[in-house]
């Protein structure tokens, strides 16, 4: 068999050169097609992530609070429902007249431990102040004191004595300068407990008391037997009322330049200061609580909290021909665990209660905590 010689002319191999020129530039082309789509693709992609990020940070954050709970250290308990029941019933009582006073040492404060808060602070003075030259009065006093802490008693001349004694031994003192020295006082770690300091030894349940009255519209007032600038310091930074809502035991005041002159003659120049006298003018106690809230406040409170027999006036006062439904709290020192209680104390004003149709609130049974789960008593002897 013969094979013929194939002849491709110059003709022929220049179409097919051309033809391969031209698949290549079409390959080229779309891959260059599919890159140029990718990043189209690519752009848009974050192009609409930028808008949807300037989206979102224009809508502001919201803030997220815890919400509010009444009387959360509370155990379901008599003293708990009867107040939330009276609340629940207020639509009818103007604001003007939701008037709440709460006595102050034993009510919303430590109080006998071992013995009330301003005895510790004439002590304080008198013994422990370099700054300070007491009499020989002013020792025996003191010692008095000191024997009411180690018998555990507490009587009722000593503690008008005293009242009439703390004017005396912190006279000439500026206010600014007792409110700092009463401060500097409450810094001290409290006597018998852990974690606790002199100055946080507020009973954290009567505490939400007056912040769920106040979200009611509750006017609250402080009346105690306590010197009223003393009481004054003592709340700052725990309870927000004004100061004018404070009633409290009254020590005179005269200017720094005054001398001997009486305030009716004496006439106060610019630029004075005011100082402690060393005078006692009113005494905030007892059957005068009912004088205190007459001058200061004007009406009767329709609410009323205690936990002692010099609280009983203002109960008492505060329940009787009212024009607006009201009650009486007391409480019971009877947690011998947690606090220092007395039950012979307790149960002597539960039966007060019982009388008096006030709703006693038990420190033992009606709170979860006192001054804190953190908080606990130690065995120090004083």
């Amino acid at each position: 068999m013969k094979f013929k010689k194939i002849i491709i002319s110059d003709n022929t191999e220049s179409l097919i050169n051309l033809k391969v020129r031209i698949i290549i530039q079409y390959i080229i082309i779309i891959i260059l097609l599919s890159i140029l789509y990718s990043i189209i693709l690519l752009y848009n992609k974050e192009k609409n992530k930028n808008r949807t990020n300037i989206k979102l940070n224009s809508i502001p954050e919201l803030e997220i609070k815890d919400e509010y709970i009444p009387l959360k250290s509370w155990n379901n308990c008599l003293a708990k429902n009867k107040l939330i029941e009276f609340i629940n019933n207020i639509s009818n009582i103007p604001k003007e007249a939701r008037i709440a006073v709460f006595d102050l040492d034993g009510t919303l404060f430590q109080e006998t431990d071992p013995v009330y808060n301003d005895w510790r602070i004439y002590q304080n003075r008198v013994l422990n102040d370099s700054n300070y030259n007491p009499t020989e009065e002013q020792k025996k006093l003191s010692n008095k004191i000191s024997r009411a802490i180690k018998e555990h008693i507490m009587p009722d001349d000593l503690e008008i004595e005293v009242y009439y004694n703390t004017a005396e031994i912190f006279k000439g003192m500026t206010l600014d300068e007792y409110d700092k020295y009463i401060k500097d006082y409450l810094k001290q770690p409290a006597d018998g407990y852990n974690n606790l300091l002199r100055g946080n030894a507020f009973f954290l349940p009567m505490l939400e008391i007056i912040e769920y009255l106040q979200k009611n519209e509750f006017n609250i007032y402080i009346v105690s037997a306590t010197d009223r600038y003393q009481v004054r310091s003592v709340i700052d930074e725990h309870i927000n009322i004004p100061k004018s809502n404070i009633i409290g035991t009254d020590y005179e005041l005269a200017s720094i330049n005054q001398g001997n002159e009486t305030g009716y003659n004496y006439k106060y120049n610019k630029n004075e200061k005011l100082i402690l006298k060393g005078e006692l003018i009113f005494l905030n106690s007892k059957f005068n609580k009912i004088n205190g809230i007459i001058r200061n406040i004007g009406r009767k409170p329709i609410l009323v909290f205690g936990n002692s027999e010099g609280d009983s006036s203002m109960a008492n006062y505060a329940i009787s021909d009212n024009e607006y439904n009201s009650l009486a709290f007391m409480v019971l020192n009877d947690d011998l665990i947690r606090e220092r209680g007395n039950q012979a104390s307790a149960d002597k004003m539960k039966k007060l209660c019982d009388k008096n149709n006030w709703i006693h609130i038990s420190m033992k049974n009606d709170w979860k905590t006192i001054y804190g789960l953190n908080v606990t008593r130690n065995n120090k002897i004083y």
